[in-house]
């Protein structure tokens, strides 16, 4: 009896080829599911993020209906503010036609973005460098996490940039400078790092439209453009979404 009783307790236990053989298999699947977990998150934030380039479409339209033309990228600090700006204003209390945001609750302001869907945030909560008036700006960001605001050191995403199209007279029809004062600011969240090289030959390629092959054509020549820095939180790399 004592004999069976020992050999069921060598049967009851894993020897130790067999627990390592285990955890290697648990280590290769763990090693296969996380690239497609990350995936599919940045699958996620893409989608997510075109959505909001529709919703900013529709504010953008509604904003063309009734003054006769979509907003301006040029002036101002740049086309990203200019964007927040007559999307749901300085202040985030709607756009003012008069441009003196002194009355909150002026029967003349209005909402083309619901502030709640927005992602509208402080440029100095972005930038740290940025001294005001500039740093009191708004702009809206996109639906990545890449940047740690500084109010609350939660992870937001980074500035959208706008371009309007400028179809009359001669010139470019987008204009790469009404967003390079914010480009040049560089990346966030490393202290004193270079942007990317993100210049006027790359912003160019990127809106090309390549079914046109008799000459250089942008995309959306009677509109605008929005721009996503994408995963990796920088512009002008092979990552950037747009509005096309």
């Amino acid at each position: 009896m004592k004999d069976i009783a020992k050999q069921s307790d060598k049967k009851a236990g894993f020897t130790i080829i067999e627990l390592m053989t285990v955890m290697s298999v648990i280590i290769i699947l763990i090693g296969l599911l996380v690239p497609a977990l990350n995936a599919i998150k940045r699958y996620a934030r893409e989608v997510a993020t075109r959505n909001q380039f529709y919703a900013i479409g529709i504010g953008l339209d509604l904003f063309s209906a009734e003054w006769g033309d979509y907003p301006e990228s040029k002036g101002g600090i740049c086309g990203a503010v200019q964007l927040a700006d007559h999307m749901v204003g300085r202040d985030l209390m709607g756009y003012d036609p008069m441009g003196t945001y002194l009355d909150p609750n002026s029967s003349g302001r209005k909402l083309y973005l619901q502030v709640e869907k927005a992602n509208a945030y402080r440029l100095g909560d972005l930038y740290p460098t940025l001294a005001p008036p500039a740093a009191d700006e708004h702009v809206l960001c996109d639906e990545y996490k890449t940047v740690e605001h500084k109010g609350t050191g939660k992870l937001v995403g980074m500035p959208i940039l706008y371009y309007k199209a400028n179809a009359v007279g001669s010139g470019d029809i987008y204009d790469y400078g009404d967003n390079a004062a914010l480009v040049d600011l560089g990346i966030p969240w490393v202290a004193g790092a270079p942007p990317h090289p993100f210049n006027q030959t790359v912003f160019f390629g990127q809106i090309k439209n390549d079914e046109i092959t008799t000459t250089y054509r942008p995309y959306r020549t009677d509109s605008y453009i929005l721009l996503s820095a994408g995963f990796d939180g920088e512009y002008g790399t092979g990552d950037d979404i747009f509005n096309f």
